[in-house]
């Protein structure tokens, strides 16, 4: 059914690679100087983060000019360039176009709130704002009511009395979009968080004719999709949004977000909930503010425990809301001197660099999604059918095809009540393989969440040097430090492996009477390992080549496994190929077993 819902409104947009890293936000971050620190933190503590996303940056008045900037305004459908704001040392943005070059040398994208609204001032003059709101009267820009006066956005709903742009019209597009082209062009932003968009009642007229009642649920996906095409193209595509609302179609737009969360229990919850509900109603691309939005910072536990289900999860991202009293962040290092839990800074770069290392299976994964509009965050009723166990679950999902994941949503649990479907089931961190068809109590003690890989499956990783599980690859997303293939063998596999490396990596194995046969064929964008999983004792290793056999040599330390070697380690072996694909015979003890 989804399949074919998405042959109607679109197969989901694939978002780049670097989206799937870990994100770092806050609506705290009101000035460079506060920006570059939260970076330097991330970075003295080496957590790794691909996307920085700021809404506090913008003069809160025309929301396309950067706070404290000085400038001369302009009528009409004149349009600022970069080189026509002053940007002074005492502003709270005195480099923006420096500042985003930074980041993007730390391997960290940038994206900037939006709003689609001419925001009513209540009588205060900005004279950028004022010349904004008259041209788009004089010229028809806006959203208006039948007898031709303009629609404001009614006083119980937010930014009230704001007039609304009309994307409808080609001409807004130009104006709207012309104003904002510097922040990609000459700034380098990544693209946008393009926030609210739930601003049309009643009887109002577009100018393509449509009406409120047609426009009332279409009208965000109006105005990301013009967002989107706008950030696209002048990136060449290397762009992103990230939205809140959304209508059937929203999936054509990526990226969305759950909505303002409290930081509790309940809520995470929910948003688990609404994960599984997102990915079945057409929309893959999702992800919730881990530990909650607003409230005070959230406890060690539901922080921990929230992070860990965000690192299985479309979009890993904490945000927090404005100051307070206290300083409100998400970040690990304030959670953790807030609720003097310094675990918390080591717990939180545990499941982010696993994030790092799972980005080449997420995006394979991601990859699919946009071809099949399956979701990645998958309920158990989806990927299970027919199984009436799994109508109900809701707390456990699949991440892809091959993990189970199970997330810990109750305070003070260090267990977890996991339906296991039938088949055969890993667990990820260590631990007896289950046999599916039945509930199990697993263990899950804080600094672990279960999460199993399901049998005949290949997960594709990115490991350190030493092939450590969770280990610290940094946040690079053009390369890999071992682009690994983790094999949990029953019977046979049979897969392909894509990214945006060009690599195309056809995985093949199947058990043998007495061992496993396992073949790599097509373009590899780097050496890669392949690592089977729970092999019993090995006898011998060989490599196929033009007929004969040519036994790998075994290496003791994994440090130094090189391409025609192979070695064991906690059970699985790993065979380090050369990158141009080849074929390997396994042959297990003398039982077989």
């Amino acid at each position: 059914m989804l399949e074919a819902y998405t042959d109607v409104t679109g197969k989901p947009h694939l978002p780049p690679k670097w989206a799937f890293g870990p994100w770092m936000s806050s609506n705290n971050w009101d000035s460079q100087a506060v920006t570059m620190e939260q970076v330097e933190q991330t970075i003295r503590h080496r957590i790794p983060a691909t996307v920085l996303v700021l809404e506090q940056w913008s003069d809160e008045a025309t929301f396309y000019i950067f706070n404290d900037s000085q400038y001369t305004p302009k009528s009409g459908f004149d349009v600022h360039r970069y080189e026509d704001f002053r940007f002074p040392e005492w502003g709270r943005w005195p480099d923006p176009k420096g500042m985003v070059e930074t980041l993007h040398a730390h391997g960290i994208r940038v994206l900037l709130w939006q709003i689609p609204v001419i925001k009513f001032m209540e009588g205060i003059p900005h004279a950028q704002r004022d010349e904004d709101e008259r041209t788009a009267l004089e010229h028809g820009l806006v959203v208006r009511r039948p007898d031709g006066s303009p629609y404001r956005i009614p006083t119980f709903e937010w930014f009230k009395e704001s007039l609304v742009a009309d994307f409808t019209n080609p001409l807004t597009r130009k104006w709207w979009f012309e104003k904002r082209r510097y922040l990609i062009e000459d700034v380098g932003v990544d693209g946008f968080k393009t926030d609210g968009g739930e601003c049309i009642y009643g009887d109002v007229v577009f100018h393509d004719g449509r009406t409120g009642a047609e426009m009332r649920n279409l009208y965000p996906n109006l105005y990301v999709g013009a967002y989107h095409a706008f950030a696209r193209e002048l990136t060449g595509g290397d762009a992103v949004t990230f939205s809140r609302a959304g209508y059937a179609g929203a999936q054509n737009y990526p990226l969305h977000w759950a909505g303002d969360e409290r930081s509790t229990f309940e809520a995470f919850r929910s948003s688990i909930i609404a994960g599984l509900t997102s990915g079945m109603s057409g929309i893959p691309f999702w992800g919730w503010d881990l530990a909650g939005f607003h409230g005070d910072v959230p406890t060690a536990e539901l922080y921990v425990r929230s992070a860990q289900m965000a690192a299985f999860c479309p979009v890993m991202q904490y945000h927090a809301e404005s100051k307070g009293q206290f300083n409100q962040d998400r970040t690990p290092w304030n959670v953790a001197e807030r609720t003097g839990k310094p675990w918390v800074l080591t717990l939180y770069k545990r499941y982010a660099d696993l994030r790092m290392n799972l980005l080449p299976y997420i995006y394979d994964q991601a990859i699919r999604t946009s071809r099949t509009g399956v979701p990645l965050m998958r309920a158990m009723a989806l990927a299970y059918p027919d199984d009436p166990r799994c109508a109900r679950l809701n707390q456990q999902y699949m991440f892809g095809d091959a993990l189970l994941v199970a997330p810990v949503a109750e305070e003070g649990r260090t267990v977890k009540d996991v339906y296991f479907p039938e088949g055969w089931w890993l667990p990820l961190f260590g631990g007896e393989v289950r046999e599916g068809g039945r509930m199990e109590r697993v263990p899950a003690p804080l600094e672990e969440i279960p999460v199993f890989q399901k049998h005949d499956t290949a997960v594709a990783w990115n490991l350190p040097e030493d092939y450590a599980l969770p280990g610290d690859v940094g946040n690079r997303v053009d390369g890999y430090v071992n682009l690994a293939f983790s094999l949990f063998l029953r019977e046979r596999i049979d897969e392909t492996f894509e990214d945006d490396l060009g690599s195309r990596v056809r995985i093949q194995a199947e058990r043998t009477p007495d061992g496993a046969r396992i073949r790599l064929s097509g373009p590899c964008a780097a050496p890669a390992t392949v690592v089977l999983r729970r092999v019993p004792q090995v006898r011998e290793v060989t490599e196929a080549l033009d007929g004969a056999a040519r036994p790998l040599r075994r290496h003791d330390d994994l440090r130094s496994l090189a391409p025609g070697g192979y070695a064991l380690h906690d059970g699985d072996l790993y065979i380090k190929t050369d990158g141009r694909g080849g074929e390997w015979i396994v042959r297990f003890g003398a039982d077989g077993t």
